[in-house]
């Protein structure tokens, strides 16, 4: 019986640390700098803007590179897509921002587009078939990905961000 005691206080003193080491390392442990060698690749993409010219990762540049999922159909497009046109002004070339659009009829995402006045600050092109949606693991709406200057996946969100989060992502990978 003393054995079998022994046996099962080591195994609880195992569970405590092992425990307190993950807790440490998900949750207290802070590093603004993410690790190299975690960061995937992005797909690259091939799509066409309004004029039927072709966007791709090559044709993004500056040292974040911003890819935002949006649709005429989700309540969240204004806004998004709004507080991506004020970030991409506020950092100039450091940043660029391609807008996909998911509506089956691009023309349905054009005359969205022409209702928020946004200029032409965000490049904006058309993935009616979801392809790059796809490729990405989206599920969610907007989808946006933060991705450093070598167009690896700094950050994934799935779902809105203010544009304070935005901003603050962008900031962290600017440093």
């Amino acid at each position: 019986m003393h054995h079998f005691r022994f046996v099962i206080g080591g195994a609880l003193v195992v569970l405590v640390i092992g425990s307190l080491a993950f807790i440490y390392i998900s949750f207290l442990h802070d590093s603004n700098e993410p690790a190299e060698y975690t960061l995937l690749q992005a797909p690259d993409f091939s799509l066409p803007d309004a004029s039927g010219k072709n966007i791709s990762l090559e044709t993004l540049e500056g040292d974040v590179k911003v890819i935002t999922f949006w649709a005429s159909w989700s309540p969240y497009t204004r806004e998004e897509l709004t507080s991506l046109s004020k970030l991409k002004e506020e950092y100039g070339d450091k940043v660029s921002v391609a807008a996909l659009n998911r509506d089956a009829n691009p023309a349905e995402g054009r005359a969205y587009l022409e209702t928020l006045g946004l200029g032409e600050v965000l490049v904006f092109a058309y993935d009616q078939q979801d392809e790059y949606f796809k490729k990405v693991n989206g599920y969610a709406m907007p989808e946006t990905l933060f991705l450093n200057a070598d167009a690896k996946i700094v950050f994934h969100q799935h779902g809105p961000m203010t544009y304070d989060e935005m901003r603050a992502q962008i900031e962290t990978m600017l440093r």
